[in-house]
């Protein structure tokens, strides 16, 4: 971090004739690249969690784990994504977890059911 572009640019003999305007660009991508990259990881996490649907039969009151002050206003909101439950005012991110935790279980048990069910309409034999 304490070594600028004209520091590198000297040592290895280039970039010299070099805008000042892009030695700056380039030595700020270059210093904060791994920042960036956590940043946009970030981004795509929460793009996720904004389009993660959560069913509308979801039974908060069951779910074990929620602080009373989460399940009080999930109940009462009903989000419809894991997005918008992030937004909720007194849902921590430790319940968010809680929650894709049971969604996660959720949609294991249901794809087990489903194919269960399948396996019984087709007479044993799935497709």
């Amino acid at each position: 971090p304490e070594v600028s572009f004209e520091d590198v640019s000297e040592f290895i003999g280039e970039g010299i004739g070099m805008s000042p305007g892009l030695a700056d660009r380039v030595e700020a991508e270059v210093k904060y690249d791994g920042y960036i990259r956590n940043q946009m990881a970030h981004i795509e996490k929460l793009e996720r969690y904004e389009a993660q649907e959560i069913p509308e039969e979801f039974d908060y009151a069951a779910g074990v784990g929620f602080s009373a002050e989460a399940r009080e206003k999930l109940l009462h909101i009903r989000p419809r994504t894991v997005g918008q439950a992030m937004r909720i005012s007194g849902v921590s991110p430790a319940d968010i977890s809680i929650l894709l935790v049971h969604l996660r279980r959720g949609a294991k048990r249901g794809s087990g059911e489903k194919a269960g069910r399948l396996e019984a309409r087709t007479g044993g034999r799935l497709p």
